[in-house]
Protein backbone atom coordinates (compact mmCIF):
# COMPACT_ATOMS: atom_id res chain seq x y z
CA UNK A 1 0.00 0.00 0.00
CA UNK A 2 2.76 1.99 0.78
CA UNK A 3 1.67 3.99 3.75
CA UNK A 4 2.41 3.40 7.13
CA UNK A 5 0.68 0.52 8.44
CA UNK A 6 -0.05 2.08 12.37
CA UNK A 7 -0.74 5.71 13.19
CA UNK A 8 1.67 7.49 15.19
CA UNK A 9 -0.83 7.42 18.12
CA UNK A 10 -1.11 3.23 18.24
CA UNK A 11 0.11 3.25 21.85
CA UNK A 12 -2.36 5.66 23.40
CA UNK A 13 -5.39 3.67 21.55
CA UNK A 14 -4.41 0.57 22.88
CA UNK A 15 -3.65 2.01 26.72
CA UNK A 16 -7.49 3.14 26.33
CA UNK A 17 -8.09 -0.34 24.55
CA UNK A 18 -6.77 -1.90 27.46
CA UNK A 19 -8.84 0.48 30.26
CA UNK A 20 -11.97 -0.68 29.03
CA UNK A 21 -10.83 -4.64 29.12
CA UNK A 22 -9.64 -3.91 33.12
CA UNK A 23 -12.48 -5.96 34.77
CA UNK A 24 -11.94 -8.66 32.63
CA UNK A 25 -8.67 -8.75 32.27
CA UNK A 26 -5.82 -9.03 35.33
CA UNK A 27 -2.86 -8.08 33.02
CA UNK A 28 -4.64 -5.05 32.04
CA UNK A 29 -5.01 -2.80 34.78
CA UNK A 30 -0.35 -3.57 35.14
CA UNK A 31 -0.72 -1.47 31.40
CA UNK A 32 -3.05 1.00 32.38
CA UNK A 33 -1.96 2.39 36.09
CA UNK A 34 -0.46 6.07 35.85
CA UNK A 35 -1.83 7.18 32.53
CA UNK A 36 -4.42 9.37 32.16
CA UNK A 37 -7.87 8.25 31.81
CA UNK A 38 -8.51 10.70 29.02
CA UNK A 39 -5.67 9.78 27.18
CA UNK A 40 -6.34 8.36 23.85
CA UNK A 41 -9.36 7.01 22.30
CA UNK A 42 -12.78 6.82 25.03
CA UNK A 43 -13.36 3.62 26.50
CA UNK A 44 -16.64 2.34 26.20
CA UNK A 45 -18.14 -1.39 27.14
CA UNK A 46 -17.96 -2.41 23.85
CA UNK A 47 -14.38 -2.50 23.44
CA UNK A 48 -14.59 -5.24 26.11
CA UNK A 49 -16.98 -6.64 24.62
CA UNK A 50 -15.07 -7.17 20.97
CA UNK A 51 -12.13 -8.63 23.25
CA UNK A 52 -14.92 -11.28 24.41
CA UNK A 53 -15.72 -12.18 21.13
CA UNK A 54 -11.87 -12.50 19.57
CA UNK A 55 -11.20 -14.56 23.21
CA UNK A 56 -14.46 -16.81 22.45
CA UNK A 57 -13.59 -17.44 18.28
CA UNK A 58 -9.78 -18.37 19.46
CA UNK A 59 -10.23 -20.80 21.86
CA UNK A 60 -13.30 -22.46 20.23
CA UNK A 61 -11.22 -22.70 16.60
CA UNK A 62 -8.20 -23.76 19.02
CA UNK A 63 -10.58 -26.78 20.47
CA UNK A 64 -11.84 -28.19 17.27
CA UNK A 65 -9.32 -27.60 14.75
CA UNK A 66 -7.01 -28.73 16.60
CA UNK A 67 -4.58 -28.92 13.14
CA UNK A 68 -4.20 -25.18 13.54
CA UNK A 69 -1.37 -24.44 15.73
CA UNK A 70 -0.38 -20.52 14.19
CA UNK A 71 -2.19 -17.84 16.19
CA UNK A 72 -1.13 -14.52 14.66
CA UNK A 73 -2.70 -11.38 16.82
CA UNK A 74 -2.72 -8.43 14.76
CA UNK A 75 -2.74 -4.88 15.81
CA UNK A 76 -2.69 -1.89 18.23
CA UNK A 77 -3.36 -3.76 20.96
CA UNK A 78 -2.01 -4.13 24.33
CA UNK A 79 -2.57 -8.13 23.51
CA UNK A 80 -2.50 -10.09 27.31
CA UNK A 81 -4.05 -13.21 25.61
CA UNK A 82 -0.58 -14.80 25.52
CA UNK A 83 -0.89 -14.50 29.60
CA UNK A 84 -4.11 -15.28 30.01
CA UNK A 85 -5.83 -18.08 27.76
CA UNK A 86 -5.82 -21.72 28.43
CA UNK A 87 -4.74 -22.26 24.16
CA UNK A 88 -3.67 -25.78 23.51
CA UNK A 89 -0.52 -27.31 24.26
CA UNK A 90 1.84 -26.48 21.10
CA UNK A 91 -0.26 -23.17 19.72
CA UNK A 92 2.43 -20.43 18.53
CA UNK A 93 0.71 -17.02 18.95
CA UNK A 94 2.45 -14.30 16.87
CA UNK A 95 1.78 -11.15 18.46
CA UNK A 96 2.26 -8.38 16.10
CA UNK A 97 1.89 -4.93 17.21
CA UNK A 98 3.90 -1.28 16.75
CA UNK A 99 7.18 -1.14 18.50
CA UNK A 100 6.08 1.24 21.29
CA UNK A 101 3.11 -1.43 22.45
CA UNK A 102 5.74 -4.26 22.55
CA UNK A 103 7.92 -1.81 24.89
CA UNK A 104 4.87 -0.19 27.16
CA UNK A 105 3.45 -4.00 27.04
CA UNK A 106 7.38 -5.51 28.63
CA UNK A 107 7.77 -2.73 30.96
CA UNK A 108 4.08 -2.94 32.41
CA UNK A 109 4.50 -6.60 32.73
CA UNK A 110 7.72 -7.39 33.73
CA UNK A 111 7.07 -7.59 37.80
CA UNK A 112 4.72 -10.50 36.89
CA UNK A 113 5.45 -13.73 37.56
CA UNK A 114 3.38 -15.72 35.66
CA UNK A 115 4.70 -16.61 32.09
CA UNK A 116 3.06 -17.25 28.15
CA UNK A 117 0.88 -20.02 28.79
CA UNK A 118 1.92 -21.09 24.81
CA UNK A 119 5.31 -20.29 22.60
CA UNK A 120 4.94 -15.97 22.61
CA UNK A 121 6.82 -14.61 19.17
CA UNK A 122 7.12 -10.84 19.74
CA UNK A 123 7.03 -9.53 16.30
CA UNK A 124 7.57 -5.28 17.24
CA UNK A 125 7.07 -3.16 13.65
CA UNK A 126 8.55 0.07 12.92
CA UNK A 127 6.76 3.20 12.86
CA UNK A 128 7.22 3.65 9.30
CA UNK A 129 6.41 0.39 8.29
CA UNK A 130 4.15 -1.02 5.65
CA UNK A 131 1.70 -3.98 5.40
CA UNK A 132 4.36 -5.71 3.27
CA UNK A 133 6.81 -4.70 5.63
CA UNK A 134 4.98 -6.38 8.61
CA UNK A 135 4.04 -9.62 6.79
CA UNK A 136 8.16 -9.92 5.89
CA UNK A 137 8.54 -9.30 9.53
CA UNK A 138 6.41 -12.08 10.65
CA UNK A 139 8.02 -14.46 8.05
CA UNK A 140 10.98 -14.07 9.74
CA UNK A 141 10.26 -14.90 12.69
CA UNK A 142 9.16 -18.34 11.89
CA UNK A 143 5.51 -17.92 10.52
CA UNK A 144 4.69 -20.12 7.93
CA UNK A 145 1.93 -19.17 5.66
CA UNK A 146 1.92 -22.97 4.09
CA UNK A 147 0.12 -24.24 7.41
CA UNK A 148 -3.37 -23.01 8.89
CA UNK A 149 -3.13 -20.60 10.85
CA UNK A 150 -5.75 -18.28 12.94
CA UNK A 151 -5.89 -14.51 12.89
CA UNK A 152 -7.27 -12.10 14.82
CA UNK A 153 -8.27 -8.34 13.87
CA UNK A 154 -9.45 -6.55 16.82
CA UNK A 155 -10.66 -3.25 16.62
CA UNK A 156 -9.08 -2.25 12.97
CA UNK A 157 -10.54 0.90 13.32
CA UNK A 158 -7.60 2.04 15.17
CA UNK A 159 -5.33 1.72 12.08
CA UNK A 160 -7.42 1.87 9.38
CA UNK A 161 -8.59 5.12 8.63
CA UNK A 162 -10.61 4.59 5.49
CA UNK A 163 -12.66 1.51 3.91
CA UNK A 164 -9.71 1.14 1.51
CA UNK A 165 -7.15 0.70 4.17
CA UNK A 166 -9.41 -2.23 6.04
CA UNK A 167 -9.76 -3.76 2.54
CA UNK A 168 -6.15 -3.78 2.31
CA UNK A 169 -5.32 -5.46 5.52
CA UNK A 170 -8.03 -7.99 4.85
CA UNK A 171 -6.23 -8.40 1.34
CA UNK A 172 -2.71 -9.00 2.43
CA UNK A 173 -3.65 -11.37 5.81
CA UNK A 174 -6.18 -13.53 3.06
CA UNK A 175 -2.71 -14.54 1.06
CA UNK A 176 -0.95 -15.12 3.81
CA UNK A 177 -3.87 -17.52 5.28
CA UNK A 178 -3.22 -21.35 3.94
CA UNK A 179 -6.35 -23.42 3.06
CA UNK A 180 -8.79 -23.66 6.29
CA UNK A 181 -7.25 -21.12 8.36
CA UNK A 182 -9.66 -19.06 10.04
CA UNK A 183 -10.04 -14.98 10.28
CA UNK A 184 -11.58 -13.07 12.97
CA UNK A 185 -12.36 -9.45 13.77
CA UNK A 186 -13.34 -6.56 14.52
CA UNK A 187 -14.30 -2.82 12.65
CA UNK A 188 -15.91 0.55 13.47
CA UNK A 189 -17.77 0.98 9.92
CA UNK A 190 -19.09 4.74 9.64
CA UNK A 191 -21.87 5.75 7.49
CA UNK A 192 -20.75 6.53 3.91
CA UNK A 193 -17.51 4.55 4.41
CA UNK A 194 -17.53 0.79 4.80
CA UNK A 195 -21.05 -0.70 4.80
CA UNK A 196 -21.78 -4.78 5.95
CA UNK A 197 -22.28 -5.59 2.45
CA UNK A 198 -19.02 -4.15 1.25
CA UNK A 199 -17.30 -6.01 4.14
CA UNK A 200 -18.57 -9.03 2.95
CA UNK A 201 -18.03 -8.35 -0.26
CA UNK A 202 -14.46 -7.92 0.62
CA UNK A 203 -14.56 -11.55 2.40
CA UNK A 204 -15.75 -13.05 -0.71
CA UNK A 205 -13.57 -11.65 -2.80
CA UNK A 206 -10.50 -12.75 -0.67
CA UNK A 207 -12.15 -16.52 -0.92
CA UNK A 208 -12.95 -15.93 2.83
CA UNK A 209 -15.99 -17.84 3.89
CA UNK A 210 -17.42 -15.93 6.49
CA UNK A 211 -20.18 -13.21 7.61
CA UNK A 212 -20.61 -10.22 9.91
CA UNK A 213 -22.69 -8.73 11.71
CA UNK A 214 -22.87 -5.68 14.84
CA UNK A 215 -21.75 -5.95 17.79
CA UNK A 216 -24.55 -5.33 19.78
CA UNK A 217 -26.09 -8.28 18.67
CA UNK A 218 -22.88 -10.67 20.29
CA UNK A 219 -23.29 -8.07 22.78
CA UNK A 220 -26.84 -8.93 23.37
CA UNK A 221 -26.54 -12.57 23.56
CA UNK A 222 -24.22 -11.91 26.46
CA UNK A 223 -26.16 -9.63 28.27
CA UNK A 224 -23.57 -6.72 28.53
CA UNK A 225 -24.93 -4.08 30.90
CA UNK A 226 -24.90 -0.90 29.12
CA UNK A 227 -24.90 -1.80 25.61
CA UNK A 228 -25.36 1.26 23.16
CA UNK A 229 -28.53 1.01 21.41
CA UNK A 230 -28.34 -1.61 18.15
CA UNK A 231 -25.72 -1.14 15.77
CA UNK A 232 -24.00 2.06 17.44
CA UNK A 233 -21.19 1.98 19.10
CA UNK A 234 -20.90 6.02 19.82
CA UNK A 235 -23.42 8.54 20.70
CA UNK A 236 -24.04 10.62 17.53
CA UNK A 237 -20.69 9.39 15.76
CA UNK A 238 -22.57 7.42 13.06
CA UNK A 239 -20.03 4.41 13.91
CA UNK A 240 -21.62 1.03 14.11
CA UNK A 241 -18.75 -1.85 15.35
CA UNK A 242 -19.41 -5.04 12.90
CA UNK A 243 -17.76 -8.60 14.41
CA UNK A 244 -16.62 -10.74 10.95
CA UNK A 245 -15.57 -14.40 10.57
CA UNK A 246 -13.99 -16.23 7.76
CA UNK A 247 -12.46 -19.53 6.96
CA UNK A 248 -9.99 -19.88 3.91
CA UNK A 249 -11.15 -22.07 1.35
CA UNK A 250 -8.07 -21.21 -1.57
CA UNK A 251 -4.55 -21.83 -1.43
CA UNK A 252 -1.60 -19.07 0.23
CA UNK A 253 0.79 -17.46 -1.42
CA UNK A 254 3.70 -20.09 0.08
CA UNK A 255 1.22 -22.88 -0.64
CA UNK A 256 0.80 -22.27 -4.41
CA UNK A 257 4.83 -21.38 -4.61
CA UNK A 258 5.43 -24.88 -3.04
CA UNK A 259 2.52 -26.21 -5.08
CA UNK A 260 4.15 -24.16 -8.43
CA UNK A 261 7.99 -25.59 -6.89
CA UNK A 262 6.82 -29.84 -7.18
CA UNK A 263 5.37 -29.57 -10.31
CA UNK A 264 8.17 -27.86 -11.79
CA UNK A 265 10.18 -30.11 -10.77
CA UNK A 266 7.80 -33.65 -11.27
CA UNK A 267 8.40 -31.97 -15.20
CA UNK A 268 11.69 -31.95 -15.24
CA UNK A 269 11.86 -35.41 -13.92
CA UNK A 270 9.65 -36.28 -16.95
CA UNK A 271 12.18 -35.00 -19.24
CA UNK A 272 14.95 -37.23 -17.14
Amino acid sequence: SGSSLFPPTALEEAIARARVTVPSDPYAARLVDGDDENHGASGNCDGASQARYVDDSLLKALETMTFIKQVVLFGCNLDTRPYRLPVPRGSILFDVAPESVHVHKKDGLKSERTRPGSLHVQVPVPAEATIEDAEKLLARRGFQGSKPSLWALEDMGAYCTTPEDVEDVIVHVSKAMALDSLLVGSVGLARGGLEEDRLKDVLAACNLMGDCFPLTDYADSLRSPGSASKGERRAGSGVRDILFYGTQVSRSIAEKDIYQAWTQLAEEIDED
